[in-house]
Formats: C-alpha cells, sequence, structure tokens
C-alpha cells in the first residue's frame, strides 16, 4: 500500500480532502460566492486543498473508531505511526493481524444501514458510518483486498 495514492470520485473526477484541519481551512484563499437569494460570501476555496489520499481516509477512520480494548488501541497507533512517517516510493505492508484488524476499521467506516431494535422492540433502520462505500472499497484495493463473490 502507498498511503499517498489518490481516490477518485464515482465519475473519476478529483475528490478534495475530506476533513481537513482548521489551520487547512484557514490557509485556502477566500473567493466569493453568489448566494441563492443574490448576496455574496466569502468561503475559502477547497479547490486549493490536497488531492484525498488512501492515508488520509485511514487516518480518519482510525481516528472515528471506537477501541474494544488496549490492543486496538496498540494497533491504531502503529498503523497511524506507519502512515504518517511514510517516505516516498516506499510500499507498505501490515502483518495479518494489523491488516485485518484495519479492513474491519474501514469496513465500519463505511455508510450503511443497520437495523436495531428500540426500547419497544420495534425494529427501526439506522445509517451508521461516514465514507461512501465506493471510496472504502479503493482503499480496501489498496491494502490488496478483492471484492468477494
Amino acid at each position: 500500500m502507498k498511503p499517498n495514492t489518490t481516490v477518485q470520485g464515482i465519475r473519476g473526477e478529483v475528490l478534495r480532502k475530506s476533513y481537513p484541519s482548521q489551520k487547512e481551512i484557514d490557509g485556502l484563499t477566500k473567493i466569493k460566492k453568489k448566494q441563492l437569494d443574490g448576496r455574496e460570501l466569502e468561503v475559502p476555496d477547497i479547490e486549493e486543498l490536497e488531492e484525498e489520499t488512501v492515508g488520509n481516509i485511514i487516518l480518519n477512520c482510525l481516528t472515528a473508531y471506537a477501541v474494544k480494548d488496549k490492543k486496538e488501541g496498540f494497533y491504531i497507533n502503529l498503523i497511524a505511526n506507519t502512515i504518517l512517517n511514510y517516505k516516498e516510493g516506499e510500499e507498505i505492508e501490515f502483518k495479518d493481524k494489523i491488516k485485518k484488524f484495519l479492513i474491519g476499521v474501514l469496513e465500519e467506516s463505511m455508510v450503511r444501514k443497520t437495523k436495531t431494535e428500540d426500547e419497544k422492540g420495534k425494529e427501526k433502520e439506522e445509517v451508521k458510518g461516514f465514507y461512501a462505500g465506493w471510496l472504502v472499497c479503493q482503499v480496501l484495493a489498496s491494502l490488496g483486498v478483492e471484492a468477494e463473490d
């Protein structure tokens, strides 16, 4: 896996970094956008943000993941440090148990519908996750995960 590999939109378009820091947003040039009511508003030019990468998506998923035990905390730190210390041209390979954990984290971050029961035992649907499935699948493919039949 190469964390600096860029990902594309479902139509092949360039995607800009998701969840940029406030410091990154503050550093963007302000442009004027016309609102529906005709007023002009100054907003950051998001086209100046870096392109979205496999590494950024993984880091965002790790950040949002609720650990079950301290072992998972160690796994998260190991993966994050490996990505943050990546040197251009290297190929990152994780041990099977780390890779399996990372795959689980990524799948947990995928937007999906789940069925649960409320207090009264009535079934209800919830939407969980925050990255589109097709985007997570690009990251999984970079880890060597193939589609299941």
